[in-house]
């Protein structure tokens, strides 16, 4: 099975995903205080999730992203921080009632077997069992009938490093919206991006080695012309006011919108802009011309640099279209 889809990384980026693929401490959400102290034993660190948030030392980007905090339930107003030595401390029983709890209000790397079907379901049969073998050797709790996966510091480094690799690459599988398009790419086209944007020809199907490169940072390198400011800025966390910022210093204007995305009315360099119903920018590309973009989802590590075409992307995002161009 091609696990990376068309899609490359080296032994210098799976080194980097390894390690902050977990945090090296625990995270458990809960309601209120009352439920907190029903789950966590005596002289655990309890902070309101106003606070955790604003402490720049734990809530970090890559602990974000490693745990999919975004995705916690809004009704959880509690963070207890617990190094995983102190988690191990625990019976099993209260071991699994507390990861139940963090299935429950949605804090990632924490799956029933249900959402583990899910996630895998279009894997062969080879590799699913592979991987299954994997999570339930080192990754799952049970206590009485009642079973839930969960990915910690500990558990994560039991693995060995070719376990590692095999996990991370089918992990990353599911972050992958796009079948592979670059790879048998007609030779002409080919041949007008590489002569074109030949500072992007080293990202095309590649994965960042860290969290936080977003659509914002892809299209600003993608319009920048030296090849050292675009690597810089193309693994930068942007927000939509510094994105727009830079592209109005390299001589972008508002040009015109679009109710849906009308290929004949694109020029090569162009920047499509997605926003939504409260006018908020959400997603960015930049158009190559001959029918392709360059895009990149999210913000993960996990998250490639792809080349897709105006057809997968209309599939894909939806929202009011502006299109950004250099002025003449």
């Amino acid at each position: 099975m091609n696990i990376f889809q068309g899609l490359h990384t080296d032994e210098q980026t799976l080194t980097r995903w390894d390690k902050l693929f977990v945090p090296a401490f625990d995270l458990f959400y809960f309601i209120n205080e009352t439920e907190a102290m029903q789950y966590l034993v005596k002289d655990t660190l309890i902070m309101t999730r106003k606070e955790f948030a604003n402490d720049a030392r734990l809530y970090t980007m890559n602990v974000t992203n490693s745990l999919f905090l975004w995705q916690v339930k809004k009704v959880a107003s509690v963070v207890a921080v617990v190094p995983n030595e102190l988690f191990l401390t625990w019976s099993v029983e209260q071991q699994v009632k507390v990861l139940l709890e963090q299935h429950r209000l949605g804090r990632g790397l924490v799956w029933d077997e249900q959402l583990i079907d899910y996630y895998f379901s279009k894997l062969d049969k080879e590799t699913k069992s592979r991987l299954l073998q994997i999570i339930e050797e080192f990754f799952l709790f049970s206590y009485e009938g009642k079973r839930i996966v969960a990915i910690n510091h500990h558990n994560w480094n039991q693995l060995s490093w070719e376990q590692k690799v095999f996990f991370l690459k089918v992990y990353a599988t599911l972050f992958v919206n796009y079948e592979d398009v670059w790879t048998s790419l007609q030779i002409e086209k080919k041949e007008f991006i590489q002569k074109e944007y030949p500072h992007l020809l080293k990202f095309i199907n590649r994965y960042p080695e860290q969290n936080g490169a977003n659509c914002f940072a892809t299209v600003l390198a993608a319009a920048t012309e030296k090849q050292y400011n675009a690597d810089w800025i193309i693994n930068q966390w942007l927000q939509p006011d510094s994105f727009l910022l830079g592209l109005k210093q390299r001589d972008y204007v508002f040009a015109f919108e679009m109710e849906t995305i009308e290929e004949s009315m694109l020029k090569a360099e162009d920047v499509i802009i997605w926003k939504n119903d409260e006018n908020e920018l959400i997603h960015t590309n930049f158009y190559l011309g001959v029918g392709l973009v360059f895009n990149k989802d999210g913000q993960l590590m996990f998250n490639p640099w792809q080349i897709i075409t105006i057809e997968q992307l209309s599939s894909t995002w939806q929202g009011k279209i502006e299109i950004y161009r250099k002025k003449d």
